[in-house]
This record gives structure tokens, sequence and C-alpha cells, in this order.
């Protein structure tokens, strides 16, 4: 990050696990100035890299020693777990992020500018294709997490760029395509439609936003490598864990991952729509807002 200035004092972070984002974290913290990797004892903040079902319970032990916590999206398994990850956070004053990269990239900032330029400001549908490997290398039976793989941060980024919230979740039969999802978001009457392709695609996967006689395509691999991908993301996490301010990608993002990963889960089992339950702290988030914006009634 040329030009760049480091803080006075460095912000100081460890990385825990045994999944490749721990890798990437600290190969990407060598690119933010003012970020310093040590020991998870001399740490202010954890990237927790641990594997779906151990993920939860090691970050709330981070948490409950009094460090911001970074981790692998969705941040847990099921609503408890996340209810404790919420409440020790919230009651600590301490950071909880779900890593979730994308948003930070150029490429993904100008998507977002030109699908507000649709027709009504909205496209009118959205496809995301992945590889086969993704579907068939996780459990269905374990966690939500195993239901969606990479497809959860494609989400992430599909809800961030549209600004809504998705509502439910349902498997369908698409050409192509070893296993499919429809996700109900915004007024999209065909929905989200998210494929795991029997022919893994060379390029790893891709999102289409169409309206009106636009198609806009992201895909991967983006001009950023894996490593660079995470700079703006750690870098604007040690600011607002020094500046005691909300992060970009923040605990309404966490809530939201688990509550479309828990759906996934539920419809892949019951091979029928599924409804995302929202957490109670998203409505409490919703209040919030409310009562920050609400403009004065006029006398």
């Amino acid at each position: 990050m040329s030009g760049a200035t480091a803080p006075s004092r460095a912000f100081r972070l460890a990385c825990a696990g045994s999944e490749p984002a721990a890798e990437r974290c600290a190969r990407a913290a060598g690119n933010v100035p003012g970020l310093e990797i040590v020991s998870i004892d001399e740490a202010e903040a954890v990237c927790v890299a641990h594997a779906p079902l151990e993920r939860a319970a090691a970050a709330l032990e981070c948490l409950r020693a009094g460090k911001h916590v970074l981790l692998e999206a969705p941040v847990a398994d099921d609503w408890p777990a996340l209810d404790l990850l919420v409440a020790e956070s919230a009651a600590r004053g301490l950071r909880l992020t779900p890593l979730l990269p994308y948003r930070f990239q150029p490429a993904c900032a100008a998507i977002r500018e030109q699908v507000q330029l649709m027709p009504w400001g909205f496209p009118s549908s959205v496809e995301i294709a992945l590889g086969r490997d993704d579907a068939d290398a996780r459990s269905l039976g374990l966690s939500g997490n195993g239901a969606l793989g990479t497809a959860a941060h494609l989400l992430d980024l599909v809800r961030w760029t549209l600004g809504t919230e998705p509502q439910s979740v349902e498997p369908i039969q698409a050409a192509g395509a070893v296993r499919a999802l429809k996700i109900e978001l915004g007024h999209m009457a065909s929905g989200v439609q998210v494929c795991w392709l029997a022919d893994a695609p060379a390029w790893g996967w891709r999102i289409v936003f169409r309206g009106g006689d636009k198609e806009l395509v992201l895909e991967r691999p983006l001009p950023a490598a894996d490593a660079e991908l995470w700079v703006p993301l750690l870098a604007d996490f040690a600011a607002a864990c020094r500046e005691g301010r909300e992060p970009e990608v923040n605990t309404a993002d966490a809530l939201s991952g688990v509550g479309v990963a828990r759906a996934a889960a539920v419809a892949w089992r019951s091979g029928k729509r599924a409804e995302i339950v929202r957490h109670h702290y998203e409505h409490d988030l919703d209040a919030k807002w409310e009562r920050e914006n609400r403009k004065p009634a006029r006398a």
C-alpha cells in the first residue's frame, strides 16, 4: 500500500488455526502499514482460521481473553453459538468481523455502481456459478458452511452490491449443475441462482447481473492475488479497532451470513424451500438505525 503512513504504534494481530485463511492473513499483514503479526498472548486481535465446527468455540475463547476477532464466514454453525459470540463481543466492546474481503476490491465496487444504473436500480436476475469441486468437498450433514462453501462469500457480495437481505433458500434443478440453489432476494422474480457446475470452469467462479439490456460480469480470478485481497480488509479492521468504530465488514454481516448458511443446510436436507430466520440482534440494529436516522417531526 504505497503512500500509506504507518501509525506510531503497531496493531498486534495473531493468526490461529490450520485453515488456509491463517496463512493468507499472515502474508497480507506484511503489506499493511502498522500491522504486526505476533503470538496469541501478545495480540490485540486474532484471525481465527479453524475448521467450521471448531471456529465459534475458538473465537469465543479469544473474545473472553479480551481480543478482537476476525474469522471465516459463516462465523458460527448455529444460533446458540452465534448468540454467545455476539453477546461476548458486545459486552466487551470488541470487534467481530467475518473474513469477507471481496467488497474492498475496485472491480466489485465498480459493479455495485453499475448495478445501481440498471432500470429501477436493481437487476432482473443474478446468477452465481462455481466449480463442482467446491460442492463435492464439503459435508452437507455437518454445517451450513458445508452447504455453501465459497458461495457464502459470493452471496454476501451480492447482498452488499444490491443493499438488501435474502429471504429464503430453495433447492432447484439447473442445466449442467450438480447442485443448485435459488435465493429469494429483493424484487427479483427469479431470485439469485447459485449453481455448482459439473465441468469446473477455468475461471473459478462467476457472478452475472442482468438488467434491461445490460449484463455485468464479475469473475475470479480478480486482478489481485489471494493475499492482496486481504490487505484493505485488514487495514480497515485494524483502524476500526484503534478508533473504536465498526469495521466496514462487521457483526451485521456475520449475522446475515449465518442466517443464509442455516437456511441452506435446512433446504438441502429437506429438499424444500427454507425461510431465512433473522437473528434478534439484527432487529436491534434496525431499531438503532431508525433512532439515529429518524427525522424530527415538524412542529
